[in-house]
């Protein structure tokens, strides 16, 4: 029974808190300007008020009265429907508060419905040190770009603000970025006094991209009394250089190209060249970037294309050579070889033949010599001979259109030779010789026919010539 009684007070009790939260249409959040102070300064604070109601309401600002000395810019705010309004609130620490963490109520009431809420907002309130003297405090502000160029200066703006009526005679400031600056000085700052310089740093033209820290702290009587900090960016520039030597030799060309980079950063760089067939059959690419060409294509042309990466003060060579000295050698040599051979070969020559066939019901060997000037000179005494082996005989020596031997020999060693005279032959002039053969007796396989030969008078010596070697086949 008495279990049931307190659930049951519990339950009312919490019906009660939660209709009073629900009834609240209104909050407020404060926000700190100034929550650390001596005894003869004010906390400065930012007050804002939300009206979550359907209709606008007035609203009333109002702090510790016994602590503090407060006032409110403005106390009363008239805020509309789901809107919302700043105040700011100054509060001055009275004399008979003691130093330490204390809090400052707030309260902000509805005026119509007369509901309010408070919040406890923190305020440290700082010591004098033993002899009632003021202990140093200084606000301290710093400004650095967020991007810098290390080919350009750095300037650092620093703001100091003493804070109470404490004259600081010896106040020593170290300003230092990871090894890339630093400063370290002595200076006075008068009560009460505000103060913004700007320092000049000098960076390396190379220091590398990346983000760096720049810390700025002040002490006093080797004390800290502010320390802040801010990141900065030095940011990645290339500058590149192209050099292009060209070494001329014989039917040689050597082009060497040579990119420096000698900004911060990685170089992106590409070299084109022409993508001609003559050039690509005679061209080998060498240097320090030892990558293949690429085939690309650049406005619409085709070209080779290299892409090297280039560090930060680095070199890379492109080393081109088109060689054509031994095309060049080899044309040379055939040009030669040809000249030679028009030059020494025989302006007459003679082209033999043979074919057997039937005549007059027997098989013969029909013989053919085709003699021919290839000169552009006519040429004189031409005597022809040919031979016809001892195992054949001369059955026909003349056919019509071709030339009748001067003279037909029987050799008891060489067999028969025959022999034609001609008093000239024209340039290019063709004249025809032939005769039918039979053979004693039945050669099994066939049997060779030598060379005819021509002799002539060339200049003031006699020349000659042969045919070529025939093979008979019996068919």
């Amino acid at each position: 029974m008495q279990r049931s009684i307190q659930l049951s007070i519990f339950a009312v009790l919490a019906l009660i808190l939660v209709s009073s939260v629900s009834a609240l249409t209104f909050d407020f959040r404060v926000k700190a300007i100034n929550d650390t102070v001596f005894i003869d300064e004010q906390a400065v604070f930012l007050i804002t008020v939300f009206n979550q109601d359907t209709s606008p309401a007035t609203f009333e600002i109002v702090p510790d009265p016994i602590n503090w000395v407060s006032t409110v810019d403005p106390q009363l705010l008239e805020i509309p429907s789901f809107g919302s309004r700043n105040a700011f609130i100054y509060a001055k620490p009275k004399s008979t508060l003691q130093p330490g963490s204390h809090a400052i109520p707030i309260k902000v009431t509805e005026t119509e419905q007369e509901k309010s809420v408070t919040k406890n907002v923190p305020v440290y309130l700082k010591a004098l040190d033993g002899s009632g003297r003021y202990m140093p405090s200084v606000a301290l502000g710093m400004d650095v770009p967020e991007k810098i160029d290390p080919r350009y200066h750095v300037k650092v703006s620093i703001y100091l603000r003493n804070r109470n009526q404490l004259n600081i005679t010896s106040l020593d400031m170290k300003i230092a970025s990871d090894g890339l600056f630093e400063k370290q000085f002595t200076r006075s700052l008068d009560p009460l006094m505000e103060d913004r310089e700007e320092y000049i740093f000098e960076l390396d033209d190379l220091q590398a991209p990346g983000i760096y820290t720049v810390v700025v702290e002040i002490t006093s009587l080797g004390k800290s009394i502010s320390k802040v900090e801010k990141t900065f960016e030095i940011i990645g520039y290339t500058l590149p250089k192209e050099d292009v030597q060209i070494t001329r030799g014989i039917f040689k060309t050597i082009t060497t190209y040579t990119i420096s980079n000698t900004g911060n950063a990685p170089l992106d760089y590409t070299i084109t060249i022409p993508d001609k067939i003559l050039q690509g059959m005679f061209g080998t690419y060498g240097g320090t970037y030892l990558q293949a060409p690429a085939h690309e294509r650049v406005n619409g042309e085709r070209v080779l294309a290299w892409h090297p990466t280039i560090l930060s003060q680095g070199t890379e060579t492109v080393i081109v050579t088109h060689n054509y000295q031994l095309a060049v050698a080899i044309i040379v040599f055939i040009i030669i070889v040809l000249i030679t051979y028009l030059s020494t070969r025989s302006p007459i020559s003679l082209v033999k033949e043979a074919k057997e066939e039937l005549h007059e019901g027997q098989h013969v060997v029909k013989v053919r010599v085709l003699i021919r000037n290839r000169s552009n000179k006519p040429r004189y005494k031409i005597n022809v001979k040919d031979r016809v082996p001892p195992l054949a005989v001369v059955i026909k020596r003349a056919h019509i259109g071709t030339l009748q031997p001067t003279s037909v020999r029987p050799d008891r060693k060489q067999g028969t030779i025959l022999t034609w005279e001609l008093d000239v032959l024209e340039p290019h002039e063709e004249r025809l010789v032939a005769y039918i053969i039979q053979t004693r007796l039945k050669v099994l396989g066939g049997f060779t026919l030598r060379p005819a030969k021509v002799s002539f008078q060339y200049g003031s010596r006699e020349k000659q010539a042969r045919s070529n070697t025939v093979i008979v086949r019996h068919q």
